[in-house]
């Protein structure tokens, strides 16, 4: 969590002020900004929900053979689960990235204050599909995107590599790998240098050139919460993906139309597979996300729904205020 004592003081003097109408959090880790003086504050706050925290740390517990690291993994899931619902408490209203998230931070935290979904967004290409997915290559690539610091983007890239490329070389040998994202972990770039045919970039300018020189997108997360912008990122480039069902989590996207999904290492391979020897196939799910995705999942529209949440809740406090001042004039007569 960030917890900045500067940064609160800060937050608490502009509030003060009485020059806003509504507060905008950005993600839990912001939250304990606000924890302390959440009573005594007198403009609405929405905090927005990216993931269900507690949950990430939890299904990466599960992953863990180390019976060190599953416990460390399983006492941060405990803790999470505390202080998660507690972070959403301080807030008048809370919004979630998928119906999904809504749906947990309702029945398992208990909690009365979720506005909704607010759903991610992408922009679409309007070079529409990219020629590595149009055309067969020799040796075709498969992109992973994401930041690497994340444990959950790293264990896949690190899974994927182990147990699902060697089982795609077995038929296709000259497939190539490149990881698409910030802060690779040590381990992994050593990895990669030791291999034949695995590129890690780090940090890249823009993520759209990369990503349009491969003909498909593995999104191989075995933990995680809320929704992969990597997923509409890649969609809305006009790249297929293969994805296990964690990693699809909340996008309600159609198995074999729009994406394909597969959960073990051997179905995973198969999956890639078929995109990558299928010319036709591969085409024709590029064409139906990047559809998907131009029709319902524009930024404008998750934008207009913020802003109906936050008018509403603008509203709701103004009644209560209201409200109150008729009250006491009311009993003081």
């Amino acid at each position: 969590m960030f917890n900045s004592e500067e940064l609160a003081q800060r937050a608490r003097e502009l509030e003060q002020t009485g020059r806003f109408d509504l507060i905008i959090v950005d993600g839990l880790f912001v939250a304990p900004v606000f924890d302390g003086w959440a009573t005594q504050r007198a403009t609405p706050a929405i905090l927005l929900q990216h993931n269900v925290e507690a949950l990430i740390w939890r299904r990466l517990s599960e992953l863990q053979r180390n019976p060190f690291l599953r416990l460390f993994f399983y006492e941060m899931a405990r803790r999470m689960k505390r202080r998660e619902p507690e972070l959403c408490r301080l807030f008048e209203g809370v919004t979630t990235i998928s119906d999904q998230d809504a749906a947990y931070h309702r029945d398992s935290y208990k909690l009365d204050n979720i506005l909704g979904c607010v759903p991610a967004g992408a922009n679409p290409d309007a070079r529409g599909l990219p020629p590595a997915v149009l055309e067969q290559s020799p040796s075709p690539c498969i992109a992973f995107l994401g930041s690497m610091n994340w444990p959950p983007n790293a264990d896949a890239a690190f899974w994927f590599i182990e147990k699902i490329l060697p089982l795609i070389r077995e038929t296709m040998p000259e497939v190539r790998f490149r990881v698409i994202g910030r802060e690779p972990p040590e381990a992994l770039k050593r990895l990669a240098a030791a291999s034949i045919g695995i590129e890690v970039t780090g940090k890249v300018e823009e993520v759209l050139t990369p990503l349009r020189e491969c003909a498909l997108l593995v999104v191989p997360l075995r933990a995680g919460s809320g929704v992969r912008l990597k997923i509409l990122e890649s969609m809305a480039a006009g790249v297929p993906v293969v994805s296990t069902t964690v990693g699809a989590e909340g996008l309600h996207m159609r198995n074999g139309q729009d994406i394909l999904l597969a959960d073990d290492a051997p179905s995973l391979s198969e999956a890639v597979l078929r995109l990558l020897k299928d010319n036709t196939l591969r085409k024709t799910i590029a064409d139906n996300a990047l559809k998907r995705v131009t029709q319902e999942f524009s930024w404008s529209s998750s934008a207009e729904k913020l802003r109906e949440y936050g008018t509403a809740l603008h509203r709701r406090k103004h009644n209560a205020r209201a409200d109150a001042r008729t009250s006491l004039v009311t009993s003081c007569c």
